[in-house]
């Protein structure tokens, strides 16, 4: 979870996530996708969901604050498994 309850924290958080959902897809798939409703189709299901929700604070810059807790777990749980997922393939 985000600890500090700011919604626009939680809103910068999300839009650098869409780079960093980029690069994962160009270091899995060696292809760089630039335009980020061409790559949503191409994702996993979860990265698919930071996508759409990175994308959503765009167009409802106000839903940061009815679903916090959500969207703050959401985000946890994504990083949480990349750090798991990177560190089991780099031993």
């Amino acid at each position: 979870m985000v600890h500090e309850k700011d919604a626009e924290i939680l809103k910068a958080l999300y839009k650098s996530t869409a780079f960093t959902v980029q690069a994962i897809y160009y270091d899995q798939m060696g292809t760089y996708i630039k335009q980020k409703a061409e790559l949503i189709p191409v994702l996993q299901l979860q990265e698919r969901e930071i996508l759409q929700t990175g994308i959503m604070f765009m167009k409802q810059p106000n839903m940061a604050k009815t679903g916090f807790e959500r969207l703050s777990e959401l985000l946890f749980n994504w990083a949480a498994g990349l750090i798991i997922k990177y560190k089991t393939e780099l031993n």
